[in-house]
């Protein structure tokens, strides 16, 4: 196990009303750290993208993303998304990644 801390803020416009679907529509992803395989890490991204162009909740999107990583990559998968949070985890090796898609930030790590 790898302990990592992942802190960030969505920038200036953290606070935005911006609606999460044309988020995901307009931003363009960027990844702060990752651990993990790359192709692993695409599929995070796109599978985000998907969550955010199909959930109006944080919670939701989250939820969906630790669901179809355990049903690719078996459990335990967590996962924090939201535009302002700081984490400190452990996680498998190889197994993290932390991006934002616009000002939204997705956190998401194995445990064993």
């Amino acid at each position: 196990p790898v302990a990592i801390l992942a802190q960030g803020s969505a920038g200036p416009f953290a606070h935005s009303k911006q609606p999460i679907a044309a988020m995901a529509h307009s931003a363009r992803t960027v990844v702060k750290f990752a651990e993990m395989d790359p192709d692993m890490l695409e599929f995070a991204q796109s599978t985000a993208i998907s969550a955010l162009e199909n959930n109006t909740d944080e919670k939701d999107i989250a939820s969906y993303l630790k669901r179809e990583f355990e049903n690719l990559y078996q459990p335990t998968w967590h996962c924090i998304v939201g535009r302002h949070f700081s984490s400190y985890v452990t996680h498998e090796k190889k197994c993290y990644c932390y991006f934002y898609i616009g000002q939204m930030g997705v956190c998401l790590w194995k445990t064993p």
